[in-house]
């Protein structure tokens, strides 16, 4: 993954295509992955991934292409996915510790408190689903060089 002009850079290879959608297969690494030593480790993985992305020209299955958006999007995923959460959670234990006398009922109506927010998430996700946008583009020839 590469980060220029705050973008965030993938490549990978189109599964699937409907319209101007395509499915892309990406190989997600951890971060020891580019280590000289992961091989002797054992401790390195990697996933395949498929992200949705829109296509910039024409694209078919099989193709190889640079998946992109903007850097801004993980920063806005973690706030949806963990920060905005813990939040909810922390208020939720602070308030009812002070309301109710039963530390284990405050701690479960606190956990129980992140459903709402988790169906309101939900029913948000037309809406972030405009707002988390990647696009995928053909690999030039010369890029595939540089990758590789």
């Amino acid at each position: 993954m590469t980060n220029t002009n705050k973008r965030i850079e993938h490549t990978g290879v189109v599964h699937a295509v409907d319209g101007s959608r395509v499915l892309v297969n990406i190989e997600q690494q951890s971060g020891c992955a580019a280590c000289g030593a992961r091989n002797m480790c054992g401790t390195s993985e990697s996933r395949d991934r498929v992200i949705e992305a829109r296509a910039v020209g024409a694209l078919q299955a099989g193709d190889e292409v640079m998946v992109y958006g903007e850097q801004s999007l993980g920063l806005r995923a973690v706030l949806w996915a963990f920060v905005v959460p813990f939040a909810v959670l922390l208020t939720a234990v602070v308030v009812l510790n002070r309301l109710l006398d039963n530390e284990a009922v405050a701690g479960t109506l606190a956990i129980c408190s992140l459903i709402p927010y988790y169906i309101v998430l939900r029913l948000m996700r037309g809406r972030l689903d405009r707002k988390f946008v990647f696009y995928a583009v053909r690999q030039a020839a010369d890029e595939k060089s540089e990758t590789m």
